[in-house]
């Protein structure tokens, strides 16, 4: 395991990335869910308040105030490249953006 966090870490410097995790849990909830989670190769940030802003903004906040679970690539103009949305009880495969980092670094 840990050659393969290594290897990601590696893998998101060499592309000039920043990977973050965005929750509209609240704090407390959101630390809990992160020990729960073990080792994680990016800081997850919380969007409780003002409630859910981010998730609005990116347009995945459902009506009854959760997060749709999605992977969103922004570049650093702030403009939107890739957003994949996946089954809320699914951790998505990093392989999927990795290969979209890819695709429009060439």
């Amino acid at each position: 395991m840990q050659k393969f966090v290594l290897w990601m870490l590696i893998f998101f410097e060499a592309h000039d990335t920043i990977l973050l995790g965005v929750s509209v849990d609240n704090i407390p909830t959101l630390f809990a869910w992160t020990h729960e989670m073990g080792t994680l190769l990016f800081d997850v940030l919380s969007d409780f308040w003002p409630h859910s802003q981010v998730a609005k903004t990116y347009g995945v906040l459902r009506s009854n105030g959760t997060a749709e679970r999605a992977l969103i690539l922004v570049d650093k103009q702030g403009l939107i490249r890739f957003i994949h949305v996946s089954d809320i009880n699914i951790r998505p495969d990093l392989g999927i953006i990795m290969k979209t980092i890819e695709s429009l670094a060439k």
